[in-house]
């Protein structure tokens, strides 16, 4: 059964971001994931990433490895509206199961 971590109430307060993942370690394996708090749908926005936020320029941040990613996200819809694009490199991603930065 998947985890969920990193759980984001969206700006419109009816529904929630997060991170599912299968195990502790694996958030390079998770997916981004979107749950409407008024009909319980619940949609995948992205493989393989972690750590989604959404800023108010409508845009959804995620990352990928170790690099930080940008979305345009329709938040009626729920859904990404257009390709990802890389914004930052070599992003340090702290785990709060250990000292220091992940490898």
């Amino acid at each position: 059964m998947p985890r969920i971590g990193f759980p984001r109430a969206l700006p419109s307060a009816q529904a929630v971001l997060f991170t599912a993942f299968r195990a502790v370690g694996a958030m390079n394996e998770g997916t981004i994931e979107v749950q409407s708090l008024r009909t319980s749908e619940r949609k995948t926005l992205v493989r393989g990433a972690h750590h989604g936020t959404f800023v108010q320029s409508g845009h959804l941040l995620y990352l990928r490895q170790k690099m930080l990613y940008v979305a345009p996200m329709d938040l009626k819809r729920l859904e990404l509206t257009g390709p990802a694009v890389p914004v930052v490199e070599e992003v340090a991603r702290y785990s709060t199961a250990s000292a220091g930065p992940d490898p």
